[in-house]
């Protein structure tokens, strides 16, 4: 198995550098730039308002309802959620889950 990678800072000024220099959809050019995936480290952790730290309990409740009525469509609930990806919320209600299932086996 391959050991993973960490991004570096330097590599995240240079991907912010190639997004602003070609925009945010024009992943063919940045490819040619990066080697890493470029796409997923912005879309996930440096894209501007992507929302850090913990979900409100607003935001925690609309996920909920969101995902009795869409199931586990992640990127489906993120267009009612655009602060969050649907990495962000996928773990999120993980988490959630096996918190749920603790409380109901006590």
């Amino acid at each position: 198995m391959k050991e993973r990678q960490h991004w570096q800072p330097e590599e995240d000024r240079l991907l912010r550098t190639y997004v602003k220099q070609y925009g945010p959809k024009e992943w063919h050019l940045i490819s040619q730039c990066m080697g890493k995936s470029y796409l997923e480290r912005w879309k996930n952790c440096l894209k501007p308002g992507i929302k850090k730290g913990s979900l409100t309990l607003e935001e925690q409740n609309l996920v909920i309802s969101l995902q009795a009525k869409y199931d586990n469509k992640w990127k489906k609930i993120t267009s009612k959620i655009p602060s969050c990806t649907a990495k962000r919320l996928g773990k999120w209600w993980e988490v959630f889950k096996e918190k749920q299932l603790k409380l109901q086996q006590q």
